[in-house]
């Protein structure tokens, strides 16, 4: 049976271009016959789900009349919540792609190709039941990803139990994670399940599992084992169904070597390795966690709505190094959206030394799959030293007056725009890019309709027709 892919976009033009292509691919992917359908608007689309179409795989241009992307994406969710969807956007704002995020569950947050990496893995992780620990940085979101793994696995609808080792004291650990008896020790009132108990049937994190005592490791190891414990105090023997998630910020190989961490253990937890990278090697997921942040933090303290980043202050946050990572990138949004006295973040607002923080060690690696995961995320996304605001260029000016890719690929296009009066075919030809390239620039700078695209120019004959001429 044949793959049933729908795409939606008003262009017809670019939409038979990109169903082509989406046949292509599929087709060699999967070595089978693909079916593509391509609907002019967002209605039509949802039309023929609710008429019985069953896909496999929706696209969805964002900017469409009527019905636009989002807004479809939506009813899609509500109707069929596991269908996949991609949504398509000739625009390069951050917030679309932020509201389009929202609409999922429990979410990560990038699509670098670092992060690509750790959504595989996290894949990977879901088919089974192995235990899992994540290894990274301080501040690199690792119960986030131990929360995804819960969530996109079959307990995801059993509970999900985190418990920090590095916040437990010692003397109430082993009772905090296998609870108590009554009068088991002094103050033991009452008897007590620990974070095992609570979570049978679920997933329990264990974050700073590397400060884990040695008493407790051996116990933990028997109920990675066999799937028994016996609370303090207690004689009885209990038996519970968990898997393990474990994260750490230490190197665990060498606390092996060292002996303070049982190698039993450490392959017992490491079946299934995640390597978080850090924030310096994400790329642009620094921007659209950064916008993230800061809506999430405009919805909290509506008296700082509105506020946006000024392109030398998106150019300093991709050029900072990070060596908080995630939890440092938050607090900087937020503090500076706070004390800002204007609706634009300037890179002053930041407050951010000049001179980065001595960076971390490099997260651990376990084996050749991890080590691997790292190098090709770091090779991916070469960070160089932050210039400082003060460096001059040779003409005179400063880093931060540069113009970005992005400014100056809209002056040319506009430009050639003017010089073409609006006709595709010459601007093609003057651009030397694709029909669908100009058509993606068209839409991205407003220039769809509403405008007549000129008359015949002085010696250049009969004028062709755009698709868009009035």
């Amino acid at each position: 049976m044949p793959l049933r892919v729908l795409i939606a976009d008003d262009d017809p033009d670019y939409a038979t271009l990109f169903a082509r292509r989406v046949r292509t691919a599929i087709d060699a992917l999967e070595g089978e016959e693909t079916q593509v359908e391509t609907f002019g608007s967002g209605e039509a689309l949802l039309a023929a789900v609710d008429a019985g179409v069953d896909p496999a795989l929706v696209f969805l241009d964002v900017s469409m009349p009527g019905r636009d992307g989002l807004e479809v994406l939506r009813r899609l969710k509500r109707a069929r919540p596991g269908l996949p969807v991609v949504m398509v956007s000739a625009q390069t704002t951050i917030r679309v792609a932020l509201d389009a995020i929202e609409l999922y569950g429990p979410h990560l947050i990038g699509s670098s190709e670092a992060m690509v990496d750790v959504y595989r893995t996290i894949e990977k992780a879901t088919r089974g039941d192995l235990a899992v620990t994540i290894l990274g940085e301080s501040g690199t979101g690792k119960e986030l990803v131990a929360e995804a793994i819960h969530h996109s696995s079959a307990r995801a609808a059993a509970p999900f139990v985190v418990v920090n080792s590095a916040a437990i004291p010692r003397d109430l650990m082993e009772s905090e994670f296998f609870g108590h008896e009554k009068g088991a020790f002094t103050g033991a009132l009452t008897r007590r399940r620990g974070v095992f108990e609570l979570a049978d049937g679920g997933t329990l994190f264990l974050d700073e599992i590397g400060d884990l005592a040695p008493d407790l490791q051996a116990k933990l190891l028997r109920v990675l084992q066999d799937g028994s414990l016996r609370r303090v105090g207690g004689y009885q023997t209990l038996r519970v169904d968990v898997r393990v998630i474990a994260a750490t910020h230490r190197d665990l190989e060498q606390m092996v070597n060292d002996g303070a961490f049982r190698e039993d253990l450490f392959y017992r937890l490491c079946q299934s390795p995640v390597a978080l990278p850090p924030m310096r090697e994400r790329g642009a997921d620094i921007l659209l966690l950064a916008e993230h942040f800061l809506r999430a933090f405009a919805e909290q303290h509506p008296d700082v709505t509105g506020r946006t980043f000024s392109p030398a202050t998106r150019r300093t946050l991709l050029t900072y190094r990070w060596p908080g990572n995630v939890r440092e990138l938050k607090s900087t949004v937020e503090r500076a959206a706070l004390l800002t006295d204007d609706p634009v973040i300037e890179p002053s607002d930041l407050m951010l030394q000049e001179e980065p923080v001595q960076l971390h060690a490099a997260p651990p690696k376990l084996n050749v799959e991890a080590e691997h995961s790292v190098q090709r995320a770091t090779a991916a996304i070469p960070v160089e030293p932050r210039p400082s605001a003060a460096a001059l260029l040779r003409d005179g000016t400063t880093v931060d007056e540069l113009p970005t890719m992005e400014e100056v690929q809209r002056t040319a296009f506009l430009h050639a725009h003017d010089v073409c009066e609006g006709v595709v075919e010459d601007i093609v030809q003057a651009l030397d890019v694709s029909r669908s390239s100009v058509y993606r620039m068209l839409k991205r700078y407003d220039l769809m309709g509403g405008r007549t695209w000129g008359g015949p120019r002085p010696n250049s004959g009969p004028r062709r027709r755009g698709k868009h001429d009035t």
